[in-house]
C-alpha cells in the first residue's frame, strides 16, 4: 500500500487551497492473479472575485488482471469520479 497527501496553494488572480489525498493498493492474490485499486479525494477551497467556493472531488478505480502466459494477460478495469 502506498500512500501521499499533498497541499496546493495558488494566490494568483484567484486563491485556491486544495488538500489531496491518495492510496494506492495493489495485491497479488496467486500467480496468476494481481488485484489493484486505487482511493482519492480532493478538498478544495477557493475565491473568484469575492465569491468563495468550496468543492469535494474523490475517485475510485480498481482492476483485475489475469496473466495468461508471459505474453497474454487479461485486464478487466473499473472506475468512478464524483465531482
Amino acid at each position: 500500500m502506498l500512500g501521499a497527501y499533498e497541499w496546493k496553494v495558488d494566490r494568483n488572480d484567484i486563491k485556491r487551497i486544495a488538500h489531496i489525498l491518495s492510496t494506492h493498493q495493489n495485491y497479488q492474490a496467486s500467480k496468476d492473479w494481481l488485484l489493484s485499486g486505487r482511493l482519492g479525494i480532493k478538498w478544495e477551497d477557493y475565491t473568484d472575485y469575492d465569491q468563495h467556493y468550496n468543492s469535494v472531488s474523490t475517485i475510485i478505480d480498481g482492476r483485475a488482471l489475469y496473466y495468461i502466459n508471459r505474453r497474454w494477460d487479461l485486464e478487466s478495469p473499473c472506475w468512478r469520479i464524483r465531482y
